[in-house]
């Protein structure tokens, strides 16, 4: 979604739908982010585009399989820090395989 700030009159009402046609939708689907993380360090993680909750699950499954893959097994290593070591690109692709 954007904003059309010509007719945005700023009621906050935009979440539900806005009367004043200034919120409008541009696409359909979700944005998910995989492999970031907040705190000291930030990390944007990768961005995804999905059409559904359907694919997001599937997603979330499947970067869970190749998390468990490489992951260093006693210690619990954060999901970015794998990615990292292990190549964001290879991560990605086993997911995209799996898929």
């Amino acid at each position: 979604s954007y904003t059309n700030y010509n007719s945005c009159i700023g009621c906050g009402k935009c979440i539900k739908a806005c009367p004043n046609k200034g919120r409008d939708t541009k696409e359909e689907g979700y944005m998910v982010y995989v492999g970031g993380k907040s705190g000291r360090e930030v990390v944007e993680g990768i961005s995804m585009k999905l059409m559904n909750i359907e694919e997001i699950l599937n997603l979330i499954d499947k970067v869970l399989i190749v998390y468990h893959k490489y992951a260093k097994k006693p210690q619990r290593e954060r999901l970015v820090a794998v990615m990292d070591r292990v190549g964001k690109c290879k991560f990605l692709e086993e997911v995209k395989k799996l898929m």
